[in-house]
């Protein structure tokens, strides 16, 4: 007689390592799919790299930001916060208004909405994770002066409050209210429109706790310059790998901060 109880341990082990050899099958997909969306990212971050000095970027209108350019900072650029916590290779774009700049003797004052991707590191740089995030920003055009088509202007950004988005609801980043963020941007009138040039020097602050406090930017500023906007093709592509992140609960790697 065959004993049917006897093989129930085995069939329970058996079950178990199914399950088992499931979980990692699962872990072993999660992390392709990581991989792949960082590799996307990073080719995004590639195709619109610092070009390593101020460029004039051909506009049709002077409104000022342009609203088919972005700023970007230096590749790889880190900026170092307290608490190992480390930003890199941010993006600045999708300006929601521009307004003309101003003229002889002039100044202007812009709040505008935006959009700022970059990368963090809650570890001190081990690993970093793209993010997106809006952000409100308040910049100041003082005219300077003039030399032929060439208008110079000397900007300050008054503000830049960085939340929500793939952020965690209790990591906050702003412009210092304390220390000047400032910048430069000339104008070159040529035939069928501007040769623009704009750069900012960007002194930021950190949250960890919803706004409660705010620790300085360790390092020194980071440097952001104008460029033309991507290609359509390109901002789908980094939009989906930030989507893909998401979904994939990167934000749980901030619960220690």
């Amino acid at each position: 007689m065959i004993c049917q109880a006897c093989n129930l341990p085995r069939i329970q082990r058996s079950r178990r390592e199914g399950e088992t050899s499931g979980r990692d099958s699962t872990l072993l997909l999660g992390n392709a799919r990581l991989r792949l969306v960082k590799v996307a990212f990073v080719v995004v971050l590639t195709m619109v790299s610092f070009p390593g000095q101020l460029h004039a970027v051909p506009f049709v209108t002077d409104c000022l930001p342009p609203l088919d350019s972005q700023y970007i900072s230096q590749f790889n650029q880190h900026g170092e916060f307290p608490g190992s916590f480390v930003i890199r290779n941010a993006i600045h774009s999708q300006f929601s208004s521009c307004l003309p700049p101003p003229g002889p003797g002039g100044s202007t004052t812009h709040t505008f909405g935006s959009m700022v991707t970059f990368e963090v590191s809650p570890n001190g740089g081990m690993t970093f994770f793209p993010q997106q995030a809006p952000a409100t920003v308040t910049v100041r055009v003082d005219f300077s002066s003039q030399s032929g088509a060439t208008r110079f202007f000397n900007t300050e950004m008054l503000q830049l409050d960085i939340s929500g988005g793939t952020l965690p609801s209790n990591i906050l980043l702003r412009e210092s209210p304390s220390l000047p963020s400032p910048g430069q941007t000339t104008i070159t009138t040529i035939p069928g429109g501007f040769d623009i040039t704009s750069v900012f020097n960007l002194q930021l602050e950190l949250s960890t706790n919803g706004g409660e406090t705010w620790v300085p930017q360790l390092d020194g500023p980071i440097t952001v310059i104008l460029v033309a906007a991507p290609e359509p093709s390109t901002l789908f592509l980094l939009g989906f790998g930030l989507i893909s992140l998401a979904a994939l609960g990167r934000q749980r790697l901030f619960k220690r901060m």
